[in-house]
């Protein structure tokens, strides 16, 4: 014995009236867009973050307590 299934659409929703262009910034943006901005991302965080860490201090295994902590920021 077979069963069939009945399927039960709802009619569809109505959207808000559109502003300007169609697209917009990311109908533009792709892969390289990304890459782009998330190198200038780091670098500016590197930038900012080298003025701000203490430089100079180290931690049990030798290594710069500044470096690890400009690492961190800018890979978060």
């Amino acid at each position: 014995m077979s069963q069939t299934a009945v399927i039960h659409e709802q009619k569809a929703v109505p959207q808000p009236q559109q502003h300007g262009k169609p697209g917009g910034f990311l109908y533009r943006a792709n892969i390289f867009t990304g890459l782009i901005g998330g190198i200038g991302a780091a670098v500016i965080t590197y930038a900012i973050g080298d003025k701000l860490v203490p430089w100079g201090t180290q931690n049990a295994d030798f290594s710069q307590v500044g470096l690890n902590a400009l690492v961190f920021c800018t890979f978060a």
